[in-house]
């Protein structure tokens, strides 16, 4: 099953500054249309892309993103089907503070917020 994380920058964030720290911990390859595959060895990859127009499905959670945020976020989609592989990726970016992560199944939270319930709960599906 595939699914969709909305993750939410600051500002003008670009998504290379965004996937640094993931190259060192996993391969990053560019793809052509501007997004970075995300991969471990052995594993099926994920993807990260830069979406300015991000479909956010409830109006009414722009506000609570742009409270945690601040105005005009910039939006990255994190596209998965390997939830481990993800659990990962979202471990690393939550060394940050400033990333928000709209789960699409009713969860928006700081990212590093998202991160400690992944590790208090490492088997949780957040899509159910």
């Amino acid at each position: 099953m595939t699914d969709t994380l909305t993750i939410a920058a600051p500002p003008g964030e670009f998504i290379e500054s965004l996937a640094a720290p993931l190259d060192e911990v996993f391969q990053l390859t560019k793809t052509e249309f501007g997004g970075i595959t995300i991969a471990a060895p052995g594993e099926r990859w994920i993807v990260l892309n830069p979406n300015p127009y991000a479909e956010i499905e409830d109006p009414d959670t722009v506000p609570m993103i742009t409270r945690l945020i601040g105005a005009a976020p910039s939006f990255f989609t994190l596209t998965t089907s390997n939830l481990p592989l993800t659990r990962r990726v979202v471990q690393k970016l939550a060394e940050r503070r400033d990333l928000v992560v709209d789960t699409q199944h009713g969860i928006i939270l700081p990212l590093h917020e998202f991160a400690e319930l992944i590790r208090a709960r490492p088997m949780w599906d957040w899509r159910r």
